[in-house]
């Protein structure tokens, strides 16, 4: 079925895709922004769930399965925390893993748009296409994926990948195209990345604009480029107290940041912004995945 998205602001059309069972899904499937990397190693393959209720640590009857049926492990983005003077690996709101065999990963020696993640699906590469869309919900399930496909002998086939349709429990839009392949109608994404048009919305970009509604968060494109036809912006860094810029991680309840401690920026270099956020009255710029700059301090050129 074709969707086209005529609404008067973006602001209905989250309510009308967004509803109650998909909300309730999202906790399933978002993307979990954080710092690391992990994996479990252990030759039990269950590993359980806790949640922090009433100041405790409580299991949760949900597990992990730590193997896939090919064998494989499953990873997960996760922060390394620390509650009631113990250490946890939280990997989404209000869900942490216990510390025993878990492994941190070094992300140099992995392709993240390759490693399947349990909790997190990375920003495609950046691709410009005429259209944008959304992925709406399935009448069939509460899920909020959607198959990633390649094209390969003039057939798609499945890359095994799959993306979110919400991103920081936002709804998450892609530049596309709309394109043909073997009499089939399908969405590409990237330079060979391709969605099935089952349950995607395509957003009328015009009514937007003439409606002053910005359409942001974007799963395979630079937002501020979209929005004003130009290069992002960029800033230039620099630290009088130190040797380096320090970055900050958000938080998976997205309103507070977190100290990197094995990661920081040169001193008087620059850097593209992505996302501009504000928080406690601290204006953050966004300069990779899950690293942000405070501008307030740090920044000679700000935004």
């Amino acid at each position: 079925m074709k969707y086209i998205i005529k609404i008067i602001g973006l602001s209905i059309l989250m309510f009308l895709f967004l509803d109650t069972n998909i909300i309730k899904a999202a906790s399933k499937t978002y993307t979990f922004e954080a710092d690391n990397t992990v994996t479990i190693v252990s030759n039990n393959n269950i590993y359980y769930t806790y949640e922090k209720k009433n100041g405790k640590m409580r299991r949760l009857k949900s597990n992990r399965n730590i193997s896939k049926e090919n064998g494989e492990q499953n990873y997960w983005k996760a922060n390394k925390v620390e509650i009631n003077g113990k250490v946890w690996w939280q990997i989404a709101d209000n869900k942490y893993l216990r510390p025993k065999n878990i492994s941190i990963i070094d992300e140099k020696t992995i392709n993240i748009y390759k490693t399947k993640y349990k909790n997190y699906t990375p920003d495609l590469p950046e691709y410009d296409g005429k259209s944008i869309i959304l992925i709406g919900a399935d009448p069939k399930s509460d899920s909020k994926t959607i198959g990633l496909y390649s094209k390969k002998n003039d057939k798609l086939i499945y890359t095994g990948n799959r993306v979110n349709a919400v991103k920081g429990r936002t709804t998450q839009f892609w530049k596309a195209d709309k394109v043909t392949v073997n009499g089939k109608t399908y969405w590409q994404v990237g330079k060979n990345l391709y969605f099935k048009p089952t349950r995607i919305v395509e957003v009328d970009i015009e009514l937007a604009k003439k409606s002053n509604e910005k359409i942001q968060n974007f799963g395979n494109y630079p937002e501020k480029k979209l929005l004003t036809g130009k290069e992002p912006d960029t800033i230039l860094v620099n630290n009088t107290k130190g040797s380096s810029v320090p970055l900050v991680s958000l938080q998976g309840n997205g309103k507070k940041f977190q100290l990197i401690n094995n990661r920081s920026l040169a001193n008087n270099s620059t850097w593209i912004v992505g996302r501009i956020m504000k928080i406690n009255e601290v204006t953050y710029c966004q300069v990779s995945t899950n690293e942000w700059v405070d501008v307030t301090n740090y920044v000679i050129n700000p935004y």
